[in-house]
Order: structure tokens, then C-alpha cells, then sequence
């Protein structure tokens, strides 16, 4: 049976749509704003049951505006609702099912839903949570901080989600994705005395000396692990030298001793010689196939190229492990659910930045002081 129902004003509705979900996702710590925390480090976070179920949370997602892209609206917040433009409501269903907070949602807007239509169908609810800091573990993953008092402020359609498909909603048979946003902000006016709120993501000079910083410092452990390389590489062919020295020298006192010897000896000697000297060869042949320095050099700046063409798109992420451009690639077309062939993820994204150069989930100014959870809910999908 279709979940979505049009009402007498031709309205759609679609009823126990997934708006939230328990779990630990992870944000920068100028997201979270609580003192001690590195501002561009990445935190796990748990957004835990007990919050998400709670009835005063509940209740503050009903009747809540339903919008076209994130505006946190209130006078708190400098936008009312007249001006935003409502598309729709939250119903007054709401209800928690494990692992999701669920709703009935509707829709007025012949825009967003003319939108909708043509494949606009990932939701994130807007809301205002407190942090805290607490350690802990939840499903084998372990987590620094919890989300607390969380409070509906609206749900909005935006373009895809960063957390992939998850859950299938009752609607014929096509399938939405559920996503959640990992810029989520301190409750306005109740984190003040843990710290400052979030900062927005204009670049400063400091963010930009840090920045640079970083790259200094990752260059300098490189040409480190280079240099390391190198003095190895020369003890390897100083020593492969030296037996190489030796073994011609013992070669040439075996020869001496073998005038003597019978022809069959003499022959089996020679044999071993020959191999010993096929082995230094191979030795030298795979020392001269080692990279150069100017081959690190010129993929570092290749991974560094394609991170900061990636990260404006999908949102900062630890790329420390990723070797290469080619790794880093194979991560991107990972999170932006890129169909390629295996060896072409590079070229893929390169191809993908090209036609989307901006960000498909924009952080706002002024809310950055909000939290955003972007939820991904399927329009058309059948219960299972």
C-alpha cells in the first residue's frame, strides 16, 4: 500500500517518514563549540534514544515548517516563516520507532513539488541540541561527545544527502535515500558558559596560516620519510656493492684453487657464479626502480590537489591514510555514489568536480550556530 495520500486539496502526505536516527556521526569540533576541543579536528558524536525518544523532543517537531533548503526561522534567528516561504508541515504524528524519530509529513508547494518529482527528495531536519562532553561506546563504535535536549525547529528538502541510502519509505517503487547532516550546532543561549558557538566557514588569515601550517608540516614529515629512504636505499647498494666485491673475490680464489680441480667441479663453480652475479643484477635493477623523490613530490601535491577540489563537496574528512590521489579518488566516489569502473575513480571525480564544482549541502552564515541533521526520506517506495 503507497504511503503517500493526497487529501481533498490535492495535497501529498506521507505518513511515518523517517526524520532522525540514533547513532554516532561525526563533526568538527567548531561545530560542536564546546571549549577544549580542537576546531578542525573531527569528533564522533552520539545522538542516543533516550534524546531522540524523549516527549519534549517529540513534541517540538510537530507542526514544524517544512521548507526548501535550510533557513533556521524564529525570531531567534532572524527569519520568520512569511519569509522563508513554507512548502509544508510536520504533522502532529510523530513518534519514535527505533532506531528513527517518524512523522507525518505534507506537502502545499506545487514548486517543491514539482521538485520533488524531478528527484529533490532528501529531507534534513533543522533543530537546536546541547552538547556534552562523554565518552563511551554505542553498536562497536566509540564516541566523545552527546547530543542532548534536542528541539525541532523545521525539515527542509535538499539536494543529496552525506550519509548514503539507508531506509526505503512506503512509496511505490521508487526509493529515497535517509540522510543525516554532520553540521549540527549548540542550542542558542544554552551553551554559552561551555563555550563560544560555531564559527562560520569563511577563510581568515588564521584559518589560513593554520592551514598552511599543516601542509608545512606534512611536507617537512615527507621529505623526512624521503630522506629515510634514500639513506637506506645507499646502505643497500653500498652493501650490495661490497658483496658483490667479495663474492668476485672469492670467485677468482675459488678459480685459483680450481686449476687443479676436475673439470665437473670447476663447471659446477662457475654455474654458481653466474647465478650469484644474475641475483646482484636483479638487486640493482629493483633499487633503480625506486621512486624518486620528485615522483613523492609530485604525488603529494596530486592527493592535495584532488582533497581540496573534494572536501568543499562532501565535507571535511581525515584523508592522513590515503597514500595517494588514486585513494582518495576511490573515497570520493565511495561517499558521492560515483558508478565507475575499478581503476577509474580518479578520472570519474575529476569529471563529476567539473560539472559540480559547488557543495551540494551548504553550511548557512548566520545558523552556524544551529544544529542541521539531514535526513534522507524515500517519496516513492514500497513497505516491506
Amino acid at each position: 500500500m503507497s504511503a503517500r495520500e493526497l487529501d481533498g486539496n490535492g495535497w501529498v502526505e506521507i505518513k511515518g517518514n523517517p526524520i532522525s536516527k540514533v547513532g554516532v556521526y561525526q563533526y568538527l569540533g567548531k561545530s560542536i563549540g564546546l571549549p577544549g576541543l580542537e576546531p578542525d579536528k573531527l569528533y564522533n558524536v552520539l545522538r542516543p534514544a533516550e534524546e531522540l525518544s524523549s516527549k519534549d523532543a517529540i513534541d517540538s517537531f510537530k507542526l514544524v515548517p517544512w521548507i526548501d533548503e535550510h533557513t533556521m526561522l524564529g525570531e531567534a534567528f532572524g527569519t520568520s516563516p512569511e519569509e522563508k516561504g513554507v512548502e509544508g508541515v510536520i504533522g502532529e504524528d510523530v513518534y519514535f520507532e527505533y532506531p528513527y524519530l517518524r512523522a507525518n509529513i505534507k506537502l502545499f508547494s506545487d514548486n517543491l513539488t514539482e521538485s520533488v518529482e524531478s528527484g529533490k527528495r532528501d529531507l534534513s531536519c533543522g533543530y537546536r541540541c546541547e552538547y556534552e562532553l562523554e565518552s563511551g561506546e554505542f553498536d562497536g563504535v566509540t564516541y566523545d561527545v552527546v547530543q542532548r535536549r534536542i528541539r525541532g525547529n523545521h525539515i527542509a528538502s535538499v539536494g543529496t544527502g552525506r550519509m548514503g541510502k539507508d531506509v526505503a519509505v512506503l512509496d511505490s517503487s521508487e526509493k529515497l535515500t535517509f540522510s543525516i547532516d554532520s553540521e549540527e550546532f549548540a542550542m542558542a543561549g544554552e551553551n554559552e558558559d561551555k563555550g563560544k558557538k560555531a564559527e562560520d566557514g569563511d577563510m581568515t588569515l588564521e584559518k589560513l596560516a593554520t592551514m598552511v601550517g599543516d601542509m608545512k608540516k606534512g611536507l617537512d614529515e615527507c621529505m623526512s620519510t624521503v630522506k629515510d629512504m634514500k639513506s637506506a636505499k645507499d646502505a643497500e647498494e653500498e652493501e650490495a656493492a661490497k658483496k658483490k666485491a667479495e663474492d668476485e673475490e672469492k670467485a677468482k680464489a675459488d678459480e685459483k684453487k680450481g686449476e687443479g680441480m676436475d673439470a665437473g667441479v670447476v663447471a659446477e663453480l662457475q654455474k654458481e657464479i653466474a647465478t650469484l652475479k644474475q641475483e646482484n643484477a636483479n638487486l640493482k635493477t629493483a633499487q633503480d626502480a625506486a621512486p624518486s623523490l620528485a615522483d613523492m613530490q609530485k604525488s603529494l601535491a596530486e592527493k592535495e590537489a584532488i582533497v581540496g577540489r573534494l572536501s568543499p563537496v562532501i565535507g571535511a574528512f581525515d584523508h592522513s591514510e590515503m597514500v595517494d590521489a588514486n585513494a582518495v579518488a576511490k573515497y570520493g566516489v565511495d561517499k558521492l555514489s560515483i558508478a565507475c569502473d575499478e581503476g577509474t575513480e580518479l578520472t570519474a571525480l575529476n569529471a563529476f568536480l567539473q560539472a559540480n564544482p559547488q557543495p551540494r549541502v551548504i553550511a548557512t552564515g548566520e545558523d552556524a550556530g544551529e544544529a542541521m541533521d539531514e535526513a534522507e526520506a524515500y517519496i516513492n517506495g514500497n513497505e516491506e
